[in-house]
């Protein structure tokens, strides 16, 4: 079996690949290179062919027997990475002739983050709150800003050799907490209970545990909403039920009856009615 017959081989092409088709939904324009540039490499790992993209497969030489397994599944990256962008970008580098040279060149273009931009991106987790919003797509929201800003701004790592303080670690703690008043402080305030209690554990409970406690929370409020909204409604209807149409209430509906001559009027249902002391009917009396 040859590379390019190996569904484990990088140079395995399934029969189905179609490379003038969208490799992720939204084409790259310019904005949110963070959310594509995940979308691009999560598809790519799928397919087996991250390493045409980041550089760590390089083109081997003309007479390599690789050569031309290489340069078929680098044209089929390329056209995917080309449909995946906008007219206008896709036309800024498609004389470029290696997938990782496209790669390269909007990263150099988009992944570094200005001083703006990360203005932009503090500015937006200063002003986020959850509002009306569910907790779902509260935490949603504020979880891509940190998401955004973790790529601006990566992580340092120790690069001691031999180092056995585990800075980094104790660096991702510290974020995580941060991050978690940061949660708290965002939500509405029917949840302050809630939040109060989080803040109450010792240690802090890590972001996964708060925002199952949150939703908990919201869910036991809509229920005991719902119950207090029922017995409201039911009231309502039976009222509603005791009206006809015309207004008159189920058990006193008037009833037509026969005057002198070939007169006709209702009457009530009512036990106190009126009764006429002249005709002895109801409805009136002799005065009306």
């Amino acid at each position: 079996m040859t590379a390019v017959q190996d569904p484990n081989s990088v140079y395995y092409i399934h029969s189905s690949e179609n490379p003038y088709a969208a490799i992720v939904s939204d084409k790259f324009d310019g904005e949110g290179y963070v959310e594509w540039k995940r979308g691009i490499l999560l598809a790519f790992a799928i397919k087996n062919k991250v390493g045409f993209i980041d550089g760590s497969l390089p083109r081997p030489s003309v007479g390599h027997a690789d050569y031309q397994a290489w340069k078929r599944c680098n044209s089929m990256v390329v056209s995917y990475l080309l449909r995946s962008l906008s007219p206008t970008l896709a036309k800024s580098v498609v004389f470029l002739s290696t997938a990782n040279e496209i790669w390269k060149d909007l990263e150099e273009r988009f992944s570094i983050t200005s001083g703006p931009q990360f203005y932009g991106l503090q500015q937006n987790l200063s002003d986020v709150s959850q509002g009306d919003s569910s907790i779902t797509e509260f935490f949603t929201k504020i979880k891509m800003i940190w998401d955004e800003l973790s790529s601006a701004k990566a992580i340092p790592a120790c690069t001691c050799s031999g180092c056995s303080c585990n800075v980094s670690q104790k660096f991702l703690q510290d974020k995580e907490e941060e991050r978690l008043v940061q949660l708290l402080m965002k939500l509405h305030k029917k949840h302050s209970q809630v939040r109060t209690n989080i803040l109450m554990m010792n240690p802090l409970p890590n972001i996964t545990t708060a925002y199952r406690l949150l939703v908990q929370d919201e869910r036991q409020q809509k229920m005991s909403e719902d119950q207090e909204t029922k017995p409201m409604v039911f009231s309502a209807m039976n009222n509603d039920d005791r009206r006809n149409p015309q207004g008159s209430y189920k058990g006193f509906q008037p009833r037509v009856l026969q005057g002198p001559g070939n007169h006709k009027f209702a009457v009530s249902n009512k036990r106190n009615s009126y009764s006429c002391s002249h005709c002895n009917m109801t409805g009136h009396t002799v005065d009306k």
